[in-house]
């Protein structure tokens, strides 16, 4: 026996409640609200036919909740043939009468649809997208302003702690850089800053979900949606969005923190650096298209983070190509029309220049709001064009039926009302947003701690060496020292050579500049130059440099020339860590190796050297030239003669340094015989004799220097 089939007639509605029951009609046939509006004209009107006594009563009760009066007819009953179910609307004919909007049963659209419902292409969706923007004006407005707010009282509040971030004004660029670095690395600064931080993302998190919520709002209510329904909608959704948007948010930190760790803050980007800053950002642009559907997904549905990235990343499959260029299009049409506001705005104020006084001024504050609310739609209005591929997205792919009475096609499907599923509670949502967030500052805060210090410390360097070229010492002024308010950096009338320059008077970190003068470079010389040190002596021999120094690496080593701008040809510095409580006093020489790596070759040229407090090492030609092997050369035996205790010391050091152990042990002999108690002369004849295999010798200097106090000697005592 066959199911017993009906119809539904419409007699008559409450006039009062049109704009509902016409909402209602759309959703339950799945179709606009313009398509279905002459069924509620020239009543008693067929509405369907063929339907189950299920749908049937589902209907009718629907409908009825919405002031409509309606009657079901059997059809098997030929009584009730009164109706005018057959008759057209005003205006057509009987073969023109639309078929009845509810035939058959009534559900949700098949999960397979044999063809997906069309595409908005681009132009509707540039116009939906601005007229979403225009017609919601005064909601824009309203999120905007409230984000407002909450910026300028965080502001205020951020302000009460600001003072402790301000630099002595009379310091030296490189010291108020430290106090800077200092005082916002402060526990107190840090604690407010996380705070107004977390506060100042939620506040925008929430901005952005409403600003990304309002299209389906507006096609809801068929018009502008009110403020305080969409700002609780969207408050709803923050944590989660705020979630997603920190989990999208530290995939470029992590990716380009490794990148700055690489960049020299003197040379900037290398090619190589260069070519694969670009290849990571074409990548990321493909990423963040991918998951500009999360962030929409995330503000339109109950979905936690994890959920809404991979929600996103799925509905923009084949769909991101076509979001960029949709975006450039926007870009363009924004850029075209605000030049004519400015040249409108620009007309406007020169017509009423010519009236002068208050039709001017009048002019300006109109001027000016005219230009603010177009900047307000157009950075909406971009938002919304992603919200609506969102949308799109969901119709075409997933064969959803929004709940809308307003569509952005008229051959969209409508639905009913629908269950999203349970909304996430509000701990589920901020336990998300503390987790994702604790694992976002970490990850961020222990990639900056292992990748920022080295570049912090040579963008310290060279904010000092910027301030050493910008200043002038006054003849016969006395230098003073970096680091203390008020000194200048030292700045000599010197040749070519290896000079210590600034003193850094840090009791826990003292640092030492050795400056590298050539006045025969016009342009920084090929290949690499580096200056290793080995030991800051003070005066009894003792070994003042801390090699331990995270900062006392082969990446330090390396110089940066740049104009001599107090003399002729470049300068060179390299900073020199000293161990804690070093003063500058305590500084009698400093012993290292000049190094320079050839371009495009694996030959490697030392030459060693020995600085004295204002004796410079003199390079002679040992930059240009690599065939010179040592600062001072060789000397002869009466120069040798002639020479003092230091001269003879320093000389031994670099023909030690440079493999001549002969001479080195000749020029220790001399330096011995006019100080027995030498021990640091000891050792290094010691080592000098171990280079040409005299052993017996060489132990018996190091034993000799560690009777003297020499403590590096007695580690090599027997």
């Amino acid at each position: 026996m066959s199911e017993e089939k009906f119809r539904l007639i419409l007699e008559s509605f409450d006039a009062s409640q049109r704009e509902r029951l016409l909402a209602a009609l759309a959703r339950l046939s799945r179709r606009p609200e313009e398509k279905v509006a002459c069924y509620l004209e020239d009543l008693p009107r067929e509405l369907g036919k063929g339907l189950s006594r299920e749908a049937v009563e589902h209907l009718s009760e629907a409908l009825t909740r919405e002031g409509a009066q309606v009657r079901v007819v059997a059809e098997a009953d030929s009584g009730g043939t009164a109706t005018r179910a057959a008759s057209p609307p005003a205006g057509g004919t009987g073969s023109g009468a639309p078929a009845a909007p509810l035939q058959g049963t009534v559900g949700p659209p098949p999960s397979s649809p044999t063809e997906p419902p069309p595409s908005l292409g681009l132009v509707r969706r540039l116009s939906w997208a601005f007229r979403l923007a225009w017609t919601s004006k005064k909601t824009i407005i309203g999120v905007w302003l409230i984000w407002l707010a909450g910026v300028l009282l965080l502001g205020a509040l951020m302000a009460v702690v600001g003072p402790a971030v301000v630099p002595d004004p009379l310091a030296s660029s490189a010291e108020r850089f430290r106090q800077v670095l200092a005082a916002v690395t402060s526990p107190g600064i840090v604690a407010a800053f996380v705070v107004q931080s977390l506060a100042s993302f939620l506040i925008g998190a929430w901005q952005q979900a409403g600003l990304l919520r309002l299209p389906a709002a507006w096609f809801e209510a068929g018009g502008r949606p009110a403020l305080g329904p969409l700002a609780r909608q969207a408050w709803r959704r923050t944590p989660d969005f705020a979630a997603t948007l920190a989990l999208i948010g530290l995939m470029p930190a992590l990716a380009l923190l490794p990148l700055l760790g690489m960049l020299d803050p003197a040379d900037g980007m290398s090619p190589a650096v260069a070519l694969l800053m670009a290849v990571l950002w074409v990548a990321l642009l493909v990423v963040m298209l991918g998951l500009s559907f999360a962030v929409a997904a995330a503000a339109n549905e109950p979905l936690g983070p994890l959920e809404a990235l991979q929600r996103g990343w799925r509905l923009s499959a084949g769909l991101k190509l076509r979001l960029f260029g949709n975006l450039l299009v926007f870009l363009i049409v924004v850029v075209a029309g605000m030049v004519v506001l400015q040249l409108g705005i620009a007309a406007l104020m020169a017509g009423l220049g010519v009236l002068g006084g208050p039709a001017l001024a009048l002019g300006g504050v109109a001027a000016f709001i005219a230009y603010a609310l177009a900047v307000l739609v157009i950075a909406s209005a971009g938002t919304f064009l992603v919200a609506l591929f969102y949308l799109e997205a969901r119709v075409r792919k997933e064969g959803w039926a929004p709940p809308w009475r307003v569509a952005p096609h008229p051959d969209w499907p409508l639905g009913e009302e629908e269950d999203n599923g349970a909304e996430r509670s509000a701990g589920t949502a901020w336990r998300s947003f503390a987790l994702v967030n604790g694992v976002a500052l970490a990850g961020v805060a222990t990639a900056a701690a292992l990748l920022l210090p080295p570049w912090l410390e040579r963008l310290e360097t060279l904010i000092s060496v910027q301030q050493t070229r910008m200043q002038q010492v006054p003849e016969g002024e006395a230098p003073g020292s970096v680091g203390k308010p008020g000194a200048r950096v030292p700045v000599h009338s010197r040749g070519s050579g290896l000079w210590t320059d600034a003193f850094f008077d840090d009791v826990n970190d003292p640092k030492l500049w050795i400056k590298l003068i050539d006045e025969g470079l016009e342009e920084a010389p090929p290949g690499e130059v580096r200056i290793r040190i080995h030991a800051v002596e003070d005066a009894a021999g003792r070994n003042l440099y801390n090699a331990s120094s995270d900062f006392e690496t082969e990446f330090f080593e390396k110089l940066q020339w740049m104009d001599n701008v107090q003399g002729e040809g470049m300068v060179a510095i390299r900073t020199v860590h000293l161990l804690p409580g070093t003063t500058e006093s305590d500084i009698a020489v400093v012993r290292g190796e000049l190094i320079r790596v050839r371009p495009g070759s694996d030959v490697v040229e030392r030459q060693g050297f020995s600085v004295r407090p204002g004796q410079p090492a003199r390079l002679s030609e040992a930059v240009e030239n690599p065939e010179v092997v040592s600062m001072r050369g060789t000397f002869s035996a009466r120069e040798a003669d002639a020479m003092t205790e230091e001269d003879l010391n320093d000389a031994a050091y670099e023909a030690y340094m440079a493999g001549r152990y002969q001479d080195a042990i000749a020029f220790l002999d001399r330096s011995l015989a006019m100080n027995p108690q030498n021990s640091w002369a000891y050792y290094i004849r010691g080592w000098s004799y171990w280079k040409l295999g005299e052993k017996d010798p060489a132990y018996e200097d190091v034993a000799v220097a560690c009777d003297l106090g020499y403590q590096d000697a007695c580690k090599l005592r027997r």
